[in-house]
């Protein structure tokens, strides 16, 4: 069998997912007068473009450091995991205690008690 191009078009069976996605995107490819296969194949590849242009714009804040692009992501990827973190004193001290971790390797410490210092 000879070597598939980057441009031969394919056909993928056996896809699995929920249906209450599967009718979230063919109302919106209704909404846009596409097929639903469209609909798919263009947020699969609005994904891989907004995922080179993120990679791109941390690149660029940090200087092309790996450390600080990779704590950078992973501070992106916990927030979006938790997008109520703003909703409640717990969920900002569970965040802030995250990011604590993520850049000193440790549990923070603890909060010291009225009238006690650091």
């Amino acid at each position: 069998m000879a070597a598939r191009k980057k441009t031969d078009v394919i056909q993928l069976s056996k896809i699995r997912m929920r249906e209450a996605l599967r009718a979230k995107l063919a109302r919106d490819a209704e909404k846009k007068g596409i097929t639903l296969n469209a609909e798919i194949v263009d947020r699969l590849e609005q994904s891989y473009e907004k995922a080179v242009r993120d990679a791109a714009i941390i690149d660029m804040l940090v200087k092309h450091n790996d450390v600080g692009s990779g704590l950078l992501r992973d501070i992106a990827d916990e927030i979006a995991k938790h997008p109520d973190w703003s909703d409640s004193e717990t969920a900002r001290k569970d965040l802030m205690a995250w990011l604590y971790i993520a850049a000193h390797g440790k549990e923070p410490p603890e909060e010291p008690r009225p009238g006690e210092e650091l």
